[in-house]
């Protein structure tokens, strides 16, 4: 089961990964779904790379396939 996201319990990653991906474009989405995005970014990545890290530009384009398709 994927864990549940809580509003209360925001790390810095979180929030820099979220602001990172409003300033690219995907702020309209729901917060539970762009936690689902990071939980699946951790599971590819295996950390989570954040805005100005070098797997950064991989992370937007994984975003693009998934929320906005071909």
């Amino acid at each position: 089961m994927v864990d549940q996201f809580d509003c209360n319990n925001i790390d810095n990653n979180f929030r820099a990964f979220l602001e990172g991906l409003c300033q690219a474009g995907f702020g309209n989405l729901p917060i539970s779904v762009l936690y689902q995005f990071y939980l699946y970014i951790f599971e590819t990545f295996t950390y989570i790379p954040l805005p100005f890290d070098d797997n950064w530009e991989e992370v937007l384009n994984l975003a693009e396939e998934v929320f906005v398709g071909d």
